[in-house]
């Protein structure tokens, strides 16, 4: 999925974030490409492009991003 997404730079999502990811989105694959979608266009907007493994960390930005309440 990372080569889909438009980021000029090489994004950095090793296992843990893996894991965070599946755990946030319960493994839907639905959610898993909108929070990746998310986290594409926040990485845009800051000026980063590229998504890094601290991105998915922090439970109450993924939460954000998925919509959720936190």
């Amino acid at each position: 999925m990372q080569r889909t997404l438009p980021l000029r730079r090489e994004s950095e999502i090793g296992e843990r974030a893996l894991k965070r990811i599946l755990e946030a989105t319960g493994g839907v694959t639905a959610a898993i490409f909108s929070l990746m979608t998310r986290l594409a266009a926040a990485a845009v907007v800051s000026g980063e492009e590229r998504i890094m493994g601290s991105d998915l960390e922090n439970a109450k930005a993924t939460s954000t991003l998925l919509g959720e309440a936190v």
